[in-house]
């Protein structure tokens, strides 16, 4: 700065500046000065220098005052919520479970005593809020229709850009797609994350590792696709060449390293920084046009198409937005000096060497899953081998989840076990679910505006295993699967079972009166899910909805977010004082509107994770005590643990739950053995039911379930492990693995099979097997049916294939097949409706063989 600059604002100060003062003044002037020339290059041109000074420093005292006010307000936001999190810590009493462990359930696992919903889900409640928003305006329902089409991806990136596509629809869907983004923005600044407004700023999602392999290449193709006009230098004249090269090279260190360069030069002040604080950053690099944003997108871009683009710019915005809510703009420093302090409060509690020890891998346990929390990582650039492994494992899975909808009948008996504990009527729940069912177009949109699912591509992956799905042909076949086999369906109607019930409960209680006048069951149901007074007073305000059907009472985010300022300004106030400026109480309006509809979600998305297991997901404490995370996809280790652990998180996760997690956050044992006592017996009634379905969509008669071995399977089918029914106790055609490998789960029974395709096995040699020595392609016919036809295999088709084309080709490759078949199910007092080698069923299906009835 020069010496008659530093001057003048000294003087203006009206006392010494710093050398930090003094360099944040002169950033601010040509940050501002910069902003000048980009909105009005012509004019700025014409501008004498003096002018262009004192226009910037005009722009930049506005910015200033309003960054000041701004700033105190979050720090003082930030000392409340540090003195909120400290008292909250130490309120609980320390031992072994104690502090330490109170901490880590409001951090990434399910509430059982620690008295509030998990940062993780209010994580995931923030990214519905956002990506629930995509699918409004005025096209609505059409978003993800649009979105998903892979024709469309340039005319939807132009469209977001607001460039003229010629196609109306898409250019209203491009400006509708900015408006949320902009909201998004505006959330966080209100959280407290300060993120400059850009006119054309679309988000990207750089793959840092192409940048970092080939940073030379990168500098190369950004000078050629950006805009000089757009870069000056402090004095307000343009760039040169060279200084706009260094530039350049500087953001692409950042970028090429993940940022790590810029961790390593803030090492003095400890770890982690301002969370959001790296936000600005990537907005530094502007390009030309939409044009050149996806040029530059193709070439160094971690996602290919529109929709992963914006949930991974929702998701990284969610994860600041709710983690700075919770733990302050110093997060990243502040949980681990709370892990710290609750760690040494338990050990002074005294512990026996054994229990510190304990505690102590609880501590690094805690500290691994915030880690993975707020950085989850990526797969990156995957080696051939991975991929093709991944690929292989999606179509193996789509293949065998084509009857998975069968199995998960069970799972209904999770939402009826679970709601009964959090006072759901059982005949609210069903009724919803039949409700979330519905295939109608208003009633899909609807849902959709609850926020209380994700209705992306990526929707099925839960029921396929570790959630990747490596190329565009993969995920296809597990969008088909999912949405053919009727399973989305299913997973939508149990979500919406419990949420809607939830929202209808909420809508009664704000309906009835203030937060003190509750009963003291719903008040301590309330203040366990963290549910603040204002957060009740809030919700008050909110003029209750009656779903796609007139006849519900629910508190939606819709109806929080339609709340007029008139009816939240007297809370507002009372929050900021009387001297709250009109600015500040506009703001405080707004936080209160999205706090209060976000708490919403998470509290509704955290039940549903229970009530609704099947087809929530894994969370990060499931993906790293499994051995499955983003940074490992490439990696023997992360390959060997997804087909270890291939098609059984989501049982092993509802087993878990139910009969652990659950009854583990219950008063006393005799309340705990007695839920697990109604879950199982629910499931199992349901279960039973799977179980005769599954028997009949192959065209047998239901087999005996009051045998030993018929409950035995009802046991299997129930708590969760449905889908081990086709591969414990089974005496199905389909796989004749040993003990040991159907205990190992689909993924060893397919690596099995595929060992022993071109071998003999001990069932052909002892003529149990259908097919015989040598008929390699009678095998392998068998081992692509079981394995690698997704759509020939879903419940309602697959009796129809098996017996018009899989038998018939069986039949020419193994002669006598057909008769072996039904041989063998003679030996084993199986019956079938449908006959093995007929084109078409003899009768009807006898469904008395369920309890021991005989055919006639």
């Amino acid at each position: 700065m020069l010496a008659q600059c530093i001057e003048a604002v000294t003087t203006a100060a009206g006392r010494p500046l710093s050398k930090a003062e003094l360099d944040g003044v002169e950033e601010r002037l040509v940050s501002s000065m910069t902003e000048i020339a980009r909105k009005d290059p012509a004019a700025w041109r014409a501008m004498a220098k003096d002018q262009r000074y004192i226009a910037g420093a005009k722009l930049a005292r506005e910015r200033y005052k309003a960054d000041v006010a701004a700033a105190q307000a979050r720090t003082i936001r930030d000392m409340q919520t540090r003195t909120a999190q400290l008292r909250k810590l130490d309120s609980f009493a320390p031992g072994l479970k104690g502090r330490l462990a109170a901490l880590r359930q409001r951090l990434t696992m399910r509430n059982t005593y620690a008295g509030d919903i998990s940062l993780e889900q209010k994580i995931k409640a923030v990214h519905h809020d956002f990506t629930r928003e995509l699918d409004g305006g005025a096209v609505k329902g059409r978003f993800w229709s649009l979105v998903q089409n892979p024709a469309e991806q340039r005319n939807l990136m132009l469209a977001i850009f607001g460039k003229d596509t010629g196609h109306p629809e898409l250019n209203t869907l491009g400006k509708h797609v900015r408006e949320v983004i902009e909201r998004a923005r505006i959330t966080a600044n209100d959280a407290g994350i300060s993120i400059h407004n850009l006119d054309d700023y679309m988000p990207r999602a750089w793959a840092w590792e192409r940048i970092g392999a080939d940073r030379a290449r990168f500098v190369k193709r950004a000078l050629e696709e950006i805009n000089p006009s757009d870069y000056v230098n402090r004095d307000g004249s343009q760039m040169a060449p060279d200084q706009l090269r260094r530039f350049v090279e500087a953001a692409a260190e950042t970028l090429g390293t993940n940022g790590a360069n810029k961790r390593g030069e803030q090492m003095s002040v400890g770890y982690g920084g301002t969370v959001g604080a790296s936000r600005n950053a990537p907005r530094q690099l502007k390009f030309r046009d939409a044009e050149a944003e996806i040029r530059m997108a193709e070439e160094f871009g971690a996602s290919d198409n529109v929709l992963s683009l914006l949930d991974s710019h929702f998701h990284g915005l969610a994860r600041d937005i709710a983690t700075v809510r919770e733990y302050g703009r110093d997060a990243d420093r502040f949980v681990r000096q709370l892990v710290d302090r609750a760690f040494a409060a338990d050990v002074g509690a005294g512990l026996d060497e054994g229990q510190i020890k304990q505690l102590e891998s609880i501590r690094r346990q805690t500290l691994k899953e915030y880690d993975a929390l707020r950085s989850p990582g990526s797969p990156g650039t995957l080696p051939l081998w991975a991929q093709v492994s991944n690929t292989i494992r999606g179509i193996v899975g789509s293949t065998l989840l084509g009857g998975s909808t069968l199995a998960a009948i069970p799972d209904a008996a999770m939402a009826m076990a679970y709601g009964r504990e959090i006072g759901l009527a059982r005949r609210t729940i069903l009724g919803n679910m039949a409700e979330g069912v519905k295939p109608s177009a208003e009633n899909l949109a609807y849902i959709r505006r609850l926020g209380i699912t994700a209705q992306t591509l990526q929707e099925g992956t839960h029921r396929f295993g570790a959630g990747e799905l490596s190329n565009q042909f993969v995920r296809f076949l597990n969008h088909g699967v999912h949405v053919l086999s009727l399973l989305r369906m299913w997973d939508r109607g149990q979500t919406h079972g419990i949420a809607a019930s939830l929202m209808d409960l909420f809508g009664s209680h704000v309906s009835t009166g203030d937060y003190s006048a509750l009963a003291p069951k719903d008040r301590d149901y309330l203040t366990s899910r963290g549910v603040t007074v204002e957060h009740y007073a809030t919700w008050q305000q909110a003029e209750l909805e009656g779903g796609p059907t007139g006849e519900h009472s629910m508190l939606t985010p819709d109806a929080i977010y339609a709340i007029p300022d008139a009816k939240l300004e007297p809370i507002a106030r009372a929050r900021m004082g009387d001297k709250a400026t009109p600015d500040q109480i506009a703001e405080d309006i707004r936080r209160l509107r999205s706090e209060a509809a976000q708490h919403l979600l998470s509290v509704v998305l955290s039940e549903s994770q229970i009530g609704a297991r099947g087809g929530a997901g894994n969370t990060v404490r499931d993906n790293l005590a499994l051995h499955i995370t983003p940074d490992n996809a490439g990696t023997i280790m992360g390959q060997m643990a997804r087909w270890l652990l291939f098609l059984k998180q989501t049982p092993l996760g509802i087993f878990r739950t139910h009969m652990i997690d659950v009854p583990g956050g219950m008063a006393d044992w005799k309340s705990a053995w007695a839920y697990r006592a109604r879950f199982m017996a629910a499931s199992a009634s349901l279960g039973a039911l799977a179980l005769t379905a599954k028997t009949i969509a192959l065209g047998q008669d239901p087999e005996d379930l009051l045998t030993r071995k018929g409950l035995a399977k009802v046991a299997i089918a129930s708590g969760g492990l449905g889908m081990y029914g086709d591969f414990f106790l089974g005496t199905s055609t389909e796989h004749r693995n040993s003990g040991l490998v159907k205990l190992a789960g689909p993924g060893a029974t397919f690596l099995d099979d595929l060992i022993h395709l071109y071998g003999d096995t001990e069932n052909e040699a002892s003529g149990e097997s259908t097919t015989r020595p040598g008929q390699y392609g009678a095998k392998l016919l068998k081992f692509a049916r079981n394995y690698a036809m997704p759509f020939s295999r879903l419940w309602y088709a697959k009796a129809a294939f098996n017996h018009m084309v899989y038998q018939q080709q069986m039949e020419k490759l193994s002669p006598g097949y057909n008769a072996r078949v039904r041989a063998r199910m003679a030996r084993n007092h199986q019956t079938s409706w449908w006959n093995a080698g007929e084109l078409w069923p003899s009768r009807a299906p006898n469904l008395s063989t369920a309890v021991g009835g005989s055919v006639p």
